[in-house]
C-alpha cells in the first residue's frame, strides 16, 4: 500500500486534528493549552511550533479549516458549552455565542 498510516496513542482530553490545505496540526492535552504546528511533509524535521494557546480548561471538542481553530469546553456549575473561535492568521479570538 502506498498511503501513510498514523496512530497516536491520544489519553482522554488530548485531540490531535489537521488542516492538509493549510498545512497545518493542531493539538491539544490535558495541559490546558493548544498548540498549532507548521507540517513541512518533505522535511526531516516535519513539525514546527507556530504559537499556542493557553485555555481555562481542556478542550471538548477541536476543529480547524481554513484560517479558523474552533475549540469548546464545558463549564459544569452552568451546564453549558463555551465555543471559542481563533483566527489563525491575525491570531486572535474572534466573539462567539454560548450554546446551550
Amino acid at each position: 500500500s502506498s498511503g501513510i498510516n498514523a496512530e497516536w496513542p491520544l489519553r482522554p482530553g488530548e485531540h490531535i486534528v489537521s488542516n492538509v490545505g493549510q498545512s497545518r496540526v493542531v493539538s491539544a492535552g490535558n495541559d490546558n493549552v493548544i498548540r498549532v504546528w507548521r507540517m513541512y511533509p518533505f522535511a526531516e524535521e516535519a513539525l514546527a511550533p507556530m504559537f499556542s494557546y493557553y485555555t481555562v480548561q481542556t478542550p471538548k471538542n477541536l476543529i480547524t479549516g481554513l484560517e479558523r481553530l474552533f475549540y469548546s469546553y464545558e463549564k459544569p456549575d452552568t451546564c453549558t458549552f463555551i465555543t471559542v473561535m481563533h483566527d489563525l492568521i491575525k491570531k486572535k479570538k474572534v466573539p462567539t455565542a454560548t450554546l446551550r
